[in-house]
């Protein structure tokens, strides 16, 4: 099982970074330390999360336990999109990544990237065409995410998390009327030039509104 955990710096009280761990097997002596050893572990961690640990004591916060690996990686996703990114100008976390891109983990899975989205693909299986092996970086282009005025919002797919729906499509070899179904539960359609939505099916994978996050 896997859970989601935060550090919150103690001279500011702002959370600096969000992460996903996975549970170590209860013993006769276990601690919250050595049941969640990733959240307490500083090894591994980016520059600008050592640099933070470094200028200032922080806490560790355990937020959800006992999770399937999938549900764990989708509040991470939420969370980074609730506290935003340093490195994206949107707010305080060291993160490097939308989330839910771990190296760490082995659950018959493995991670590729085009550059800028990022999907995980079952090992044996083909990549989307374009992906090559890896998590994607931080990006300063200012035109991606909430500063891009035709930004609607997140897509969130077993194959990575994607700002439009036509990334979504391109990752899963499927149309944007498939995504917009299985993300939102239906599509939109055009009657004699009237726009209207149509439900079709209960929905299988996630969308985030970028009003959630709206100042």
């Amino acid at each position: 099982m896997y859970y989601v955990y935060r550090h919150i710096r103690l001279d500011s009280n702002e959370v600096f970074y969000v992460g996903v761990g996975k549970q170590q097997i209860y013993t006769k002596n276990h601690t919250e330390r050595t049941v969640y050893r990733r959240a307490y572990n500083r090894s591994s961690r980016n520059k600008l999360w050592l640099d933070i640990a470094k200028s200032t004591n922080y806490k560790v916060e355990i937020l959800f336990t006992d999770m399937e690996y999938d549900v764990a990686i989708r509040k991470e996703v939420e969370l980074i999109l609730l506290y935003g990114r340093v490195s994206l100008d949107s707010g305080t976390l060291c993160n490097l990544s939308s989330g839910g891109c771990n190296k760490d983990y082995n659950i018959g899975s493995e991670w590729y990237t085009d550059g800028q989205n990022q999907a995980r693909v079952s090992k044996g299986d083909t990549p989307p065409n374009g992906f090559y092996k890896g998590c994607s970086k931080s990006t300063s282009d200012t035109k991606r995410g909430l500063s891009n005025p035709n930004f609607k919002g997140w897509w969130i797919t077993p194959k990575g998390v994607f700002e439009s729906s036509r990334d979504a499509a391109k990752a899963l070899g499927v149309s944007k009327s498939t995504v917009s179904a299985k993300c939102l539960g239906g599509v939109y359609q055009y009657y004699k030039g009237k726009r209207y939505w149509q439900d079709r099916i209960e929905p299988q994978y996630s969308f985030i509104n970028k009003e959630n996050f709206a100042d």
